[in-house]
């Protein structure tokens, strides 16, 4: 028997950083791919995007544009 799994549904920004975040925990991209039923290039664009807008805030960037 495999392990019982439950997917939780998420908000895309909240799904990519929450993927991003358990690859940086030790989890393999094998795994992630499991949960989230995702491609292998779709978590690494998650990794990157994570990392991306993770640099951006650090350097204290605007990361959203305003509302008119």
């Amino acid at each position: 028997m495999g392990k019982s799994k439950q997917r939780i549904l998420v908000g895309p920004w909240r799904m990519l950083s929450t993927i991003a975040e358990r690859h940086r925990a030790g989890e393999s991209i094998k795994e992630l791919m499991e949960d989230y039923s995702l491609s292998r290039s779709e978590i690494l664009g998650a990794i990157a995007w994570h990392k991306k807008k993770s640099k951006a805030a650090k350097k204290g960037w605007r990361t959203r544009r305003a509302g008119k």
